[in-house]
């Protein structure tokens, strides 16, 4: 018997616990997981699988990379004996990344009798202004994947309304919250209200394409999508063919933290023109970081997405800010072989 596999993420354990129970018809379909640590052992803790019924399923995870060793048990519970519906509905761990998990894991199936349909992301209108556009710790909504986890709510949204296949939002789609996930979802990305749509539906034609997904959430490939802007939310589209500055690339990520605002993409800067760099400003913290390298034959770019909400007059505040960042064509051509770059993005490929 071939099976599906549907995944759905979130970051609100309420609305982990109300997907659980109203999602599907068949209540032997879904299956909630929670992931607990003994904080006096080493061990790196169980997964417990559970659903409607009142059956449950625990497995020990192994290894030291919790979003490996989750994976490695989500196989071996599809492997269980009482385990014969076609169509498994499976709310992951809070706080777990679609992009870490997905891919390796459709990888896994490929030489078994299930597939991995569709991928959701779900949260809730209501809460995505503040939880997409400030810094909420992961551990203030007890949504924090492990002990320690220092992530905030919109590091999680962020990456996986861009991932997901199916993005789940509750509450009322015409309101701020809804109006800003309609600007961070992704054209080919299907958006439902999860209490009043059929899902079961929706996702019957859903293959997941973890290579299309990771496309549109890559920072050389990430796109703006923009969207209604009844509630006042905007998107810029910043991008230009110059290097950002090594050193005013900082006063514009000072400013991008002060505004609440979501700012994904990608630069270059000139001491290592091959090194695509990305810009990663959620919940009013900045990170830059090496994403690989340029394809060949593919000219650098610099490109950054930002999305906000309120205030318009901020986007002509972002906008001379970037221009004020990028490098002159001098800059660009005499770099300095120490940009000052190294901690974030390994060593400069420019020699004296």
């Amino acid at each position: 018997m071939h099976r599906t596999l549907h995944l759905i993420s979130s970051a609100d354990p309420i609305l982990s616990d109300l997907l659980a129970l109203t999602l599907v018809t068949t209540p032997d379909n879904i299956w909630q997981t929670r992931l607990e640590q003994n904080h006096a052992t080493c061990d790196i803790g169980k997964l417990i699988f559970s659903n409607a019924v009142h059956s449950e399923i625990t497995l020990e995870l192994q290894g030291q990379c919790v979003t490996c060793a989750v994976r490695q048990a989500i196989i071996a519970f599809l492997n269980q004996p009482d385990i014969l519906t076609s169509n498994i509905f499976l709310i992951l761990p809070l706080g777990i990344e679609l992009p870490h998990l997905c891919p390796a894991l459709t990888d896994d199936l490929k030489h078994s009798t299930t597939s991995l349909g569709a991928v959701m992301h779900a949260l809730d209108a209501t809460n995505a202004l503040d939880e997409l556009l400030t810094h909420i710790p992961l551990t203030e909504r007890d949504a924090q994947l492990i002990a320690g986890d220092e992530r905030c709510l919109a590091e999680v949204h962020a990456i996986n309304t861009g991932y997901a296949d199916l993005v789940l939002l509750s509450g009322d789609h015409q309101s701020p919250g809804g109006e800003l996930v309609e600007h961070l979802r992704p054209h080919d990305t299907l958006l439902a209200h999860p209490f009043e749509d059929d899902v079961e539906e929706l996702v019957s034609d859903i293959t997941h394409e973890p290579q299309r997904a990771l496309t549109r959430i890559h920072p050389s490939t990430l796109q703006a999508w923009g969207g209604p802007q009844i509630h006042g939310t905007w998107t810029l589209d910043l991008t230009s063919t110059k290097a950002l500055h090594p050193q005013r690339l900082f006063d514009f990520a000072e400013l991008i933290c002060e505004l609440n605002v979501y700012a994904r993409g990608c630069f270059w800067v000139p001491a290592r023109p091959d090194v695509i760099c990305s810009w990663d400003a959620l919940g009013t913290q900045v990170a830059i970081s090496n994403a690989g390298v340029w394809e060949p034959n593919s000219a650098a770019t610099t490109h950054i997405v930002v999305v906000g909400n309120g205030k318009p007059e901020r986007t002509q505040q972002i906008e001379q800010a970037f221009a004020q960042a990028l490098a002159t064509q001098t800059e660009m051509l005499f770099a300095e072989p120490d940009d000052g770059l190294d901690q974030w993005l390994g060593q400069s490929i420019i020699e004296e």
